[in-house]
């Protein structure tokens, strides 16, 4: 997640380095729906990972009450994981759209 509250200027090149990223990652994609497969070109220049397994990892997201989705109904939300977030203009990118970042949730201590 890159944090645009911060500076653009700081932000810049991640934000560059991060769409390069992506517009790969969907070129990639496109061609495999397509039905082409990785050239021996790429798999001979690709690192081997040995004695691998399957793993997840966390990605930050947000979670709160949603209001006007497109698709899905109003109330609980767990979005898919943040790209950008820019906590002064109070929107959020996740990987399949903006947000408008409400109020935040308030944590409280009852004493518990």
């Amino acid at each position: 997640m890159i944090l645009l509250h911060r500076g653009l200027e700081r932000a810049r090149p991640l934000l560059l380095i991060e769409a390069e990223r992506l517009e790969n990652l969907a070129r990639d994609l496109r061609a495999i729906a397509g039905g082409t497969s990785p050239s021996p070109a790429d798999l001979h220049a690709a690192p081997v990972v040995d004695l691998w397994r399957w793993s997840s990892r966390s990605m930050r997201t947000v979670v709160g009450t949603l209001q006007g989705h497109p698709r899905l109904p109003d109330g609980p939300v767990h979005t898919t994981e943040l790209w950008a977030v820019d906590l002064k203009r109070r929107w959020a990118r996740t990987l399949s759209r903006y947000y408008v970042l409400g109020d935040p949730h308030v944590e409280t201590d009852h004493g518990v």
